[in-house]
């Protein structure tokens, strides 16, 4: 007969060998699952990171809140055309009517294959880059002289404004050397025509800079972009194609409504517009309703008015994203740089100073605003906003209030 003390050590080591099976087969469960987890988790990180560097792949183009242009799928580049750039965009316009993702074109008449041509897109002129030049001179007048000649010029700035009786005159002025600064009625909402053009191609750029879109894009005109006002765009007929560089560069020199329309409508709608004004400043908000006395001492009230100083407040955002993004904001400076062929004001400023600048001309309210950034002694901004009844006076008004500012920075350098 075995002995029980013997039988009972066997099956001890007998369990005790299949409790460390177990115990090991728990274990590598264990380290499996792990391991899965951790799979899952840097699948999910992975993914997160692809969407964050490609948003036009994501739920933003399936938003409701956003117009999807007529565009090459292959056109991904947020850079603008630059001179190596006209064969392909060429290319890229020739594939338009082959692409199932361009909608067909409504041209008014038959869809004829000369119609189709014609309302092809054709490539942006060529850039002729224009910089800025600074003067390089030094201040010959002490602080405390300027100080003084600063605060006679904003008093006589104040008297001038407050003395013309038969016009309502916004004035804002900003040293981009020393951060001087000051207006009047600067605060007071205008209408200011084809100037805001200017900012909302500000919110244009930052969506190429950031991938969003690309001027190389091709936008049909349509009949929702039909609006009233100045423009080449008027002349074609619905289902004219157009690149989105072509149609910024339209909507700064020659303030085309049509153009801008279009851009808006890629931007997503005014409302999202706004919304990129209010990062920048927004004393006036373009979208709500503003209540105020116009020239005429009669009551106005309406949407789609800023202010003096929110409109120098967008051209001091460009002045800075240029410098630090050069190459990407030169096309819209090149555009600035073409409106200062017809600048109302620059004879005032000494010889050889070179201007940046949007204007804007509204007839209805005999609303007229001058946007600059000015190249003289000094970098400085600009603005000044007129409701005159008389283009003249308005003329004239702009003029003297220039020729102050100018008369200011030169008397610190004589």
């Amino acid at each position: 007969m075995k002995n029980p003390k013997s039988l009972y050590v066997s099956s001890a080591s007998r369990l005790k060998g299949k409790r460390q099976v177990r115990n090991i087969f728990i274990l590598l469960l264990v380290i499996v699952v792990i391991l899965a987890l951790l799979l899952v988790l840097y699948v999910l990180g992975t993914k997160r990171e692809i969407d964050e560097a490609f948003p036009t792949g994501i739920a933003s183009r399936s938003d409701n809140s956003h117009t999807i242009p007529e565009t090459d799928p292959t056109a991904v580049g947020s850079e603008p055309f630059g001179t190596s750039d006209s064969s392909n965009a060429t290319s890229d316009s020739a594939s338009q009517t082959s692409d199932s993702s361009v909608e067909p074109i409504d041209s008014g008449s038959d869809n004829t294959d000369s119609t189709r041509n014609t309302n092809l897109p054709e490539p942006p002129p060529e850039e002729t880059d224009i910089f800025f030049k600074y003067s390089g001179m030094l201040q010959t007048v002490t602080h405390k002289d300027r100080d003084i000649a600063l605060a006679k010029l904003k008093q006589t700035v104040r008297e001038y404004i407050q003395g013309a009786s038969d016009a309502r005159i916004g004035f804002y002025y900003v040293n981009l050397k020393n951060n001087e600064e000051f207006g009047w009625n600067d605060l007071s909402p205008f209408v200011v025509g084809g100037a805001i053009n200017l900012p909302i191609n500000l919110a244009l750029y930052e969506e190429a800079r950031t991938g969003i879109l690309s001027f190389k894009e091709v936008m049909t005109y349509k009949e929702e972009d039909q609006t009233e006002g100045p423009g080449v765009i008027a002349n074609r007929n619905y289902g004219a194609q157009y690149f989105i560089r072509s149609l910024s560069g339209l909507s700064l020199t020659s303030s085309d409504n049509i153009a801008t329309a279009m851009l808006i409508r890629r931007l997503g709608g005014i409302e999202r517009v706004c919304d990129r004004f209010g990062e920048i400043s927004m004393i006036v908000d373009y979208d709500s309703v503003s209540n105020y006395t116009d020239y005429s001492k009669k009551q106005q009230s309406g949407k789609r008015r800023t202010s003096t100083q929110d409109m120098a407040r967008y051209a001091e955002e460009l002045y800075y994203l240029y410098l630090m993004y050069p190459d990407h904001y030169q096309p819209m400076i090149n555009d600035l740089a073409a409106n200062a062929l017809i600048s109302p004001i620059a004879d005032v400023f000494p010889e050889g100073s070179s201007f940046f600048r949007k204007s804007g001309v509204n007839g209805i309210y005999k609303s007229t605003t001058e946007l600059s950034l000015i190249f003289c002694e000094e970098p400085i901004i600009l603005c000044i906003n007129v409701e005159c009844l008389s283009a003249d006076r308005t003329a004239q008004i702009m003029d003297d209030l220039a020729r102050l500012t100018a008369d200011y920075i030169t008397f610190c350098y004589t």
